[in-house]
């Protein structure tokens, strides 16, 4: 047998553990709920194993990346060389108090 194959049987093992803890968990759960009432047990463990399956079964969705966000300028997202532009602007007329941006 070789390495891969090993490993895959080991994980697929180690999945149908967890599988089997999850229904016994949800089997146990439902036997609780119904106030410990014996005489339902297959039921039970049906039950709890179509609710386990769905849950392995679904979809997942992919986990979103953590990408830093860019930093903007606090212009609101003007150019480097346009915010140059106004304040040499506001530098060579200060006393324009309509000054419209």
């Amino acid at each position: 047998m070789t390495e891969g194959i090993m490993t895959t049987s080991v994980s697929l093992a180690a999945a149908a553990e967890e599988r089997r803890r999850m229904i016994e968990e949800a089997a146990y759960a439902r036997y609780e709920q119904r106030g410990y009432a014996h005489g339902q047990d297959l039921e039970d463990w049906l039950v709890a194993e179509a609710h386990v399956d769905r849950i392995i079964s679904k979809p997942r969705k992919p986990q979103p990346i953590d990408v830093p966000e860019p930093e903007l300028q606090q212009s609101g997202g003007r150019s480097a060389a346009r915010d140059d532009a106004m304040k040499r602007f506001v530098k060579q007329h200060p006393k324009r108090d309509d000054l419209k941006i």
